[in-house]
């Protein structure tokens, strides 16, 4: 969609506003967006009376607090994989440059039988 922020105010004490978060940002509520959105070459639009319209289920808060401490513990998870896996890359493209440029000697290959 275009470059807009639209800010949810969440008036009751029946929302978390991170469960809100998670639901706005999960497949169904994206799907919604998209199919409501209002699309001409390479720009998509959509009104707050679109989004307004947008349907969330709203368990008991119980409920939604237990889905954000998963959801938070698993995003906790990813960001680490995630950080590990660039540091990796950066290690790899660097050991590779060493060994091509000759700062650091290849290693003996053993013939595969």
């Amino acid at each position: 969609c275009q470059n807009h922020v639209f800010r949810v105010r969440v008036t009751t004490g029946a929302v978390i506003p991170r469960f809100l978060a998670y639901a706005i940002g999960a497949s169904p509520a994206r799907a919604y967006f998209y199919d409501a959105a209002k699309k001409t070459t390479n720009l998509a639009s959509i009104s707050k009376s679109q989004i307004s319209e947008l349907a969330v289920p709203v368990p008991p808060v119980s409920v939604q607090a237990d889905v954000v401490r998963k959801l938070d513990a698993l995003r906790r998870v990813g960001v680490a994989e995630l950080r590990h896996a660039r540091r990796l890359t950066r290690f790899r493209a660097a050991l590779i440059e060493e060994l091509v440029s000759g700062a650091r000697p290849a290693p003996a290959v053993g013939v595969l039988r």
